[in-house]
């Protein structure tokens, strides 16, 4: 399997393996799989699949450190499935948003939370607007907070646009278009319906957004509200404010300096002595 791994990396050229199933083989070969990697292909990354829910088992798998067992499996990152749940019961179900707080308290079980890949849906589980109660206007807060929070965010092709899908197969058709038969077509902007645009350019603006400050690639996450439906976090000098109840939300913070939101969705900030004031719609998010 060594020897495999090896000839098809430098026979195709890939960058990275998504490693299925990691925590169902002995830690003893990752780790020497993982190790003859690195010495051909130091700049080759894994990602390792360890689909559940409990971040006690999942950071048990990621490398960085001996377990009980004195092995490093030396995985570059895993899925972040425990914040996959909670991220769906949220946005798309419209459960408590303080729950998704609480599972990131949680990321100091892992060795390096931030190696962690996360994702809205991937093509082992329903899509996000086959759950119930979803919608898109959950979609769109959803990956407010997929593309400004801590991680390495994964798009499922087709999210961007609001695709629905139930189980295998149907959470994997194709993207519509791209075949001169097809009467929808997707990947041009004239083809989109007003509403996948409009995610798609939610999408779009918050990925420019993530490329032009380190801040929301790179800097540690710091919780300055965990309310039922509120979540507001800081993260270098850019400040995150989600809400996701179904009527507007007024958030009064610490004194700060905040500029007016980068996503134009919240009320320009109001500061006093006692700090600084704005509103969020139902069920939206901004970024100062």
């Amino acid at each position: 399997l060594v020897q495999n791994t090896l000839w098809w990396v430098g026979a195709s050229g890939v960058d990275g393996i998504r490693q299925d199933t990691w925590q169902y083989v002995p830690r003893a070969f990752w780790r020497d799989w993982m190790t003859a990697i690195r010495r051909e292909y130091p700049s080759l990354r894994v990602v390792g699949e360890v689909s559940d829910g409990d971040p006690t088992l999942v950071s048990f798998f990621q490398g960085g450190r001996a377990g009980f067992d004195g092995i490093d499996d030396k995985v570059d990152a895993l899925f972040d499935y425990p914040t996959y749940y909670t991220l769906r019961t949220a946005f798309a179900q419209g459960k408590p948003l303080r729950d998704v707080a609480m599972m990131l308290g949680r990321d100091r079980l892992y060795p390096n939370a931030g190696a962690l890949v996360t994702f809205l849906g991937l093509h082992d589980v329903p899509r996000f607007m086959s759950e119930t109660g979803a919608t898109t206007r959950g979609l769109e807060l959803a990956f407010t907070f997929l593309l400004t929070a801590r991680g390495t965010p994964l798009i499922y092709y087709g999210d961007e646009i609001a695709m629905p899908g139930g189980g295998d197969p149907e959470n994997r058709r194709d993207f519509p278009g791209g075949w001169p038969s097809d009467t929808h077509d997707a990947f041009a902007s004239s083809g989109r319906s007003a509403s996948e645009q409009e995610l798609w350019a939610h999408v779009q603006k918050l990925l420019q957004l993530r490329a032009a400050r380190a801040d929301l690639r790179t800097g540690v996450m710091e919780d300055l509200v965990a309310g039922e439906h509120i979540y507001v976090y800081r993260r270098g000098r850019t400040v995150v404010a989600l809400n996701n109840d179904t009527t507007p939300a007024r958030v009064h913070l610490a004194p700060m300096q905040l500029h007016p939101d980068a996503l134009g969705v919240c009320s320009v900030p109001t500061a006093d002595a006692s700090g600084v004031t704005f509103e969020i719609p139902a069920r939206s998010g901004c970024v100062f």
